[in-house]
């Protein structure tokens, strides 16, 4: 039989054992993650290396400050160059008797990438008539058998305004994965003039105008541009009626412009 003393003796020896196991595990773990790297004290010339390293890559960037830029040089470039632009396709989109088409030259300088002012002159073609008109003239014709004089509509002949443009967005997009096109969009509000012409309350009437537009830039200097314009104007648009009503003609246009000087340079302020 054991004694209380054996008993004691033998318990003491497996404490030890279980104690030194652990501590040569800890041990070997230790020297294993040294070996694979994960922690590889630096001498004192290799410390002063990376200390020297740190010390160069501050110094450059205190001394290029915010010029470096997440998006940097842009395709192109506003400030302070001027704009020749031709409206070379216009269409009304909300006049219900007739369909107006116009055609418009323009100049705008840009003051700043995100402002610049434009003077623009238009002018309009003979309209179109819808299918209302059709309808229209035909009740005008069988009320000309009972002596009812037909009454003319007045239609708009040409007009001109002065803007102030705001481009706040720049952008890119991808043209199916083969080429990167560069744009902006812009909103405009301005005033003008409107000449009307079709009846006898037709002449110039004051005009004010605002537009959402947008320019793609095939090149350095030439852009693509279309954009929504509305013009609101007072006119007697009916001659028999004799009432006048501010008039809303908006206009989708398509036409392109050339910038001058033709180049530019980038300069970090």
């Amino acid at each position: 039989m054991f004694s209380f003393y054996k008993i004691r003796k033998i318990s003491c020896y497996f404490v030890m054992l279980i104690a030194f196991s652990g501590h040569y595990a800890w041990s070997t773990e230790i020297q294993s993650s040294t070996s694979a790297g994960s922690f590889v004290p630096l001498s004192g010339t290799e410390e002063s290396v990376e200390a020297g390293r740190e010390e160069s890559l501050f110094k450059n960037l205190r001394r290029t400050g915010d010029r470096v830029k997440s998006v940097q040089h842009k395709f192109f470039l506003k400030t302070k160059r001027h704009e020749l632009g031709l409206v070379a396709f216009s269409i009304s989109l909300n006049d219900p008797f007739y369909y107006n088409f116009a055609f418009g030259l323009d100049y705008s300088y840009h003051i700043y990438e995100w402002l610049g002012f434009q003077a623009r002159f238009n002018y309009f073609t003979p309209p179109v008539g819808t299918g209302s008109v059709r309808i229209v003239r035909s009740d005008e014709t069988a009320i000309s058998e009972f002596k009812v004089p037909q009454f003319k509509v007045s239609v708009p002949q040409l007009n001109f305004h002065v803007d102030a443009q705001f481009s706040p967005i720049y952008g890119k997009m991808s043209l199916f994965s083969q080429a990167i096109l560069h744009y902006d969009l812009y909103a405009a509000v301005g005033v003008g003039a409107m000449k009307t012409t079709g009846n006898q309350y037709s002449g110039f009437q004051p005009m004010g105008t605002f537009a959402i537009g947008g320019r793609v830039f095939l090149l350095k200097w030439l852009t693509l541009r279309l954009e929504i314009r509305d013009y609101l104007y007072p006119d007697t648009r009916s001659e028999k009626l004799k009432e006048t009503s501010v008039q809303n003609l908006i206009m989708f246009n398509i036409g392109a412009s050339v910038f001058f000087p033709t180049k530019f340079s980038f300069k970090h302020e």
